[in-house]
């Protein structure tokens, strides 16, 4: 059973200020911080400061921070331990009262999501997980809180000795005791004065390094001259690393520190004005309705074309440029609107893709027959919540991307939507703003959704394409529509969208040049039948499409006949149907049908033409659908197998001529899959433990604990009182040794419920990789999971596996 407590607990530690919260302060923690709600519940604030800790749980906080808090973050690990906030703020661009209040601001926002804790004298304390989220402050390096624990305690020692610092013994003293030197700015510029001018020049030229290429790494003597200052620095602790002159590496606290005493990092306190022109809100409206509209047509003039012939794709997958412009051109639209069409129809499961086409699925049908307004939302939401950026045709790498290839799949773009638009929500109304300037200002609300733009061109501008597309967006401002899609309130986006789009009609004009027209949105059942009967032309202000003897016999494919055909088609005309139209309907009757086309899956061959015509003709194989299509070939319905065990049964002797060689296997028997290109060289192991036909169990997540009743169970819990471990936990701990007593049961609690978590695994040649693994089982030292990243079963060593937390 672990020890979740500590009596004596170090000065300024996590555990130590949870311990004297509130239950109200715990509880607001715990809000701020949900993942440590997840299951399995921490039975100790032990395990909690742990979990609260891990990079990853305060990546997830970071989530939701705005600029200035990254900013704050990014700086803290280069004050030291427990730095003041007055060096804090000191650092930080800006002065004033304003300044300081607005630093104080972001420090309470750390604060109450225990990314940060006030420590004693006005100091601030944080956990070395901060300085795994920013590795490199500033573009200064690392810091030494990630450097001086590789360092044996022997070689830190001689540092401590050479900056005049009292060596403990304790490892975890003496780095803590170096860090608070390292860290003083003044004391490590005194230090740097005491060198020689060509080493201080040296150690000043690495300090201000830009990361240019040194045209000198080959000069011998620059070479020496170089490691001669770098081993100087090296004794007191200014540059650590390597004895070659490559391997050498001056901490980012080193580096700000000789950079001089006026260096500032930046801060940002003010979210960037949104200059705006006022706009009337009439205007918004009818834009937005035109653009709904437009898609709207669009979006099923695509989808109709995709049901009656399917798309081809690429070998590769996904719909290419040929494609698109091919069906761009039959539809009226852009190549980038067909993109549109059919990643978010793909999104909300109308389409699907086979190794050759890509055709309708089946919830297309119930789409097609719903109203204008209902399709439109349907593929509105699917937008809203698609984790990908539709419209973008472009790599990073400026490489083409085919539509529905998934290589445009990006974490976060659903965010990256929701936050462009909220920022849009969170503005003035009837205001039409340059995007460019909502752009920035979404930035800084939300860093994490997109890095800095390059070349003036805005990471947001898919984002805002596609919302004007919808008609979200009209003029430079949120539509009503947009309001309500953030609203996330479904039936009034339905009847909005019923406002937006015209009214539909139940009417068509036929003319006698074979064309029919309809003036506004076609009903749905109207739709229905002249997609199956003519070809669409056009669409604005009314919809066109033309009848041909092709478009006709398509109908009659259908199972329609001419009566039946027009007759629907009278029902739905304004007057009678031209005469043009009658002639090409009974042309086309009465050629349809006169040669059949049926499928025949086995043959049956023989000389003796009685015997096949007594075949035929036996009742005990009219189940075998058989035919005579010749007086020596008889074609028969079922497989051959099944046909020649009927002839059998029947007391004939047929023989097969091309004996089946595949035998079914054997039920529950497990299908071993090969191994992909990504496990070789690897320990992981393509496997399937599942029995085949089995039913896979469905994994419901557990609710997430209650926050203000996990803080008083926390603030009341007693170590001694903790349940004994589960025998997987128990299991796990004597195998697990890279991992904590809380990522333990995190793994543990995923094993017996056979939920998601997310680990870091270090494969066999070095590689070290993060990844979510479901489903998993525990079989002797290893685990057998089905992984997120690879999406196939694999096989982990679990001493491979350095860090857990939950799937966030």
């Amino acid at each position: 059973m672990f020890n979740l407590r500590v009596t004596s607990l170090p000065s300024g530690s996590l555990e130590g200020w949870l311990q004297r919260l509130t239950q109200a302060e715990l509880a607001d923690v715990l809000r701020h911080r949900p993942d440590a709600l997840l299951p399995p519940q921490p039975r100790g604030l032990g395990e909690l400061a742990e979990r609260l800790s891990s990079p990853y749980s305060m990546s997830a906080a970071f989530h939701e921070a705005t600029l200035p808090c990254l900013e704050v973050a990014a700086v803290l690990p280069l004050l030291g331990i427990r730095p003041r906030r007055s060096d804090l703020a000191n650092l930080l661009e800006g002065g004033g009262a304003d300044h300081m209040s607005a630093v104080a601001e972001v420090v309470s926002w750390l604060v109450h999501r225990a990314i940060a804790w006030p420590a004693e004298d006005d100091r601030i304390a944080f956990s070395d997980g901060l300085c795994t989220l920013f590795p490199n402050p500033l573009g200064l390096g690392t810091p030494l809180r990630l450097l001086l624990p590789d360092h044996n305690v022997l070689s830190l020692q001689r540092i401590a000795a050479s900056l005049g610092i009292e060596a403990p013994k304790n490892k975890a003293t003496l780095v803590e005791s170096l860090l608070d030197k390292l860290s003083d700015r003044c004391f490590v510029r005194a230090v740097a004065d005491e060198a020689a001018p060509d080493v201080r020049e040296e150690l000043l030229r690495e300090a201000n390094a830009t990361g240019d290429v040194d045209d000198h790494r080959f000069d011998w003597r620059v070479v020496q001259q170089r490691n001669t200052a770098y081993e100087w620095a090296s004794t007191r602790g200014l540059m650590l690393g390597g004895a070659w002159g490559y391997g050498w590496v001056m901490p980012a606290e080193v580096g700000l520190a000789l950079q001089g005493p006026d260096v500032r990092s930046p801060f940002s306190p003010r979210r960037p004005p949104v200059a705006g022109v006022p706009l009337e809100a009439e205007v918004v409206d009818k834009e937005s309705a035109a653009a709904a509209t437009l898609f709207a047509e669009g979006s099923l003039a695509v989808l109709d074309l995709v049901a009656r012939t399917g798309v081809v794709g690429l070998k590769s997958g996904g719909i290419g440029a040929r494609e698109l412009a091919k069906w761009a051109k039959a539809t009226g639209s852009s190549e980038w609107q067909v993109r549109l069409v059919f990643e978010v129809s793909s999104e909300a499961g109308l389409i699907e893709q086979t190794p050759a086409m890509v055709t309708c699925a089946e919830p297309h049908a119930q789409w097609r027959e719903s109203e204008p307004a209902e399709r439109l939302v349907a593929l509105l939401l699917a937008w809203w919540a698609a984790d990908v950026s539709p419209t973008e045709s472009r790599s990073e790498d400026g490489k083409a991307l085919a539509a529905l290839s998934r290589g445009q799949k990006l974490v976060g773009r659903a965010f990256a939507r929701q936050a462009l638009l909220q920022t849009y929500a969170d503005l003035p109304a009837a205001t039409s703003y340059e995007p460019s300037a909502v752009a920035s200002a979404t930035r800084w609300a939300h860093p994490l959704v997109a890095p800095l733009p390059q070349d003036g061109v805005s990471h947001f501008a898919s984002e805002a394409r596609e919302a004007q597309a919808f008609g979200v967006l009209a003029h430079g401002a949120l539509s009503r529509l947009g309001r309500l899609l953030l609203s996330a309130d479904e039936a009034g986006l339905v009847a909005h969208a019923s406002d937006l789009l015209p009214a539909t009609s139940d009417r068509a004009v036929f003319d006698t040049d074979l064309t029919v027209k309809v003036v506004g949105a076609p009903s749905a059942r109207l739709s229905a039948l002249l997609d199956s009967t003519a070809d669409r032309e056009g669409r604005g202000g009314a919809t066109v499409w033309r009848v041909s003897r092709a478009s006709v016999r398509r109908a009659f494919d259908g199972g329609i006949s001419a009566e039946q055909l027009l007759g629907r088609l009278s029902e739905v005309a304004h007057a009678a149907l031209p005469q043009p139209l009658d002639y090409l309907i009974a042309e086309v009757g009465r050629a349809h049908g006169r040669v059949k086309v049926s499928s025949a899956t086995a043959c049956l061959t023989s000389e003796d033409t009685g015997l096949l015509t007594q075949i035929a003709a036996e009742r005990k194989l009219k189940r075998l659908g058989l035919r005579l299509l010749a007086p020596t070939v008889l074609s028969s319905a079922a497989p051959t197998d099944e046909t020649v065990a009927a002839l059998r049964d029947a007391g004939y002797l047929p023989m097969p001529e091309a004996p089946s060689v595949e035998a079914p296997a054997a039920k529950g028997v497990a299908e071993a899959s090969a191994p992909d290109r990504d496990a070789v060289g690897s320990d992981e192991r393509t496997v399937v433990p599942r029995l085949t036909g089995s039913a896979r169990e469905v994994y419901v997540p557990p609710p997430p604990a209650d926050p203000d009743e996990l803080a008083t169970r926390l603030l009341g819990a007693d170590p001694s009182s903790a349940d004994d471990d589960s025998e997987t936990v128990q299991r796990l701990a004597e195998m697990a040794r890279r991992l904590s007593q809380a990522e333990i049961r995190i793994l543990a609690d995923a094993l017996d419920r056979l939920g998601p978590v997310m680990i870091t695994y270090r494969s066999q040649t070095g590689g070290t990789t993060r990844r979510v693994i479901s489903e998993a089982a525990l079989f002797g030292t290893s685990i057998y999971a089905w992984c997120g990243l690879r999406e196939a079963e694999r096989v982990f060593n679990v001493d491979r596996i350095l860090t857990v937390s939950p799937a966030i």
